[in-house]
């Protein structure tokens, strides 16, 4: 949240988002924050304030592995998202790069609504504010937060 925040009070480089996003990461693990939350804001900032270059989210992983001793990836919520990184960048390839960005979008937007309006609603956000915070359709937002409440 706190990246999301800083990125739309003024535009910053790939190079300060890079520290803003392992600052946060590092404070988060000197206040002994849960492995549970800290792998929700990771997914929310790598998703939320993306880098516009594709090698600093390479470098921000590796460099995230490294900060959290892991040798493995996070679990299957990571794999999973990887994955369907890969797929979008190799049928981004294939497409051309306006479709590629496109399917990007798409998987953003899915990603967002299956993660970050979970987890804003369960911080009191109303569907309105987090479609605003979120740049995504109220409609969409409001859908998952019913379907959210019919799961409980």
């Amino acid at each position: 949240m706190e990246a999301a925040w800083q990125q739309m009070g003024k535009k910053k480089t790939d190079e300060q988002l890079y520290a803003v996003k392992l600052d946060l990461i590092k404070r988060l693990l000197k206040r002994k924050v849960s492995r549970e939350k800290i792998v929700s804001v990771i997914n929310f900032i790598k998703y939320f304030v993306p880098f516009t270059n594709s090698q600093n989210l390479i470098n921000f992983e590796q460099d995230l592995n490294h900060l959290i001793k892991a040798d493995q990836p996070m679990g299957i919520e990571e794999a999973i998202l990887d994955e369907v990184k890969k797929q979008g960048i190799a049928q981004g390839i294939e497409e051309g790069l306006a479709q590629g960005i496109e399917l990007g979008e798409v998987k953003r937007e899915e990603e967002l609504l299956k993660h970050a309006v979970p987890e804003l609603a369960q911080l009191g956000l109303d569907a309105e504010r987090i479609a605003a915070i979120l740049d995504l359709e109220l409609k969409a937002v409001r859908k998952v937060m019913e379907e959210d409440k019919e799961d409980l």
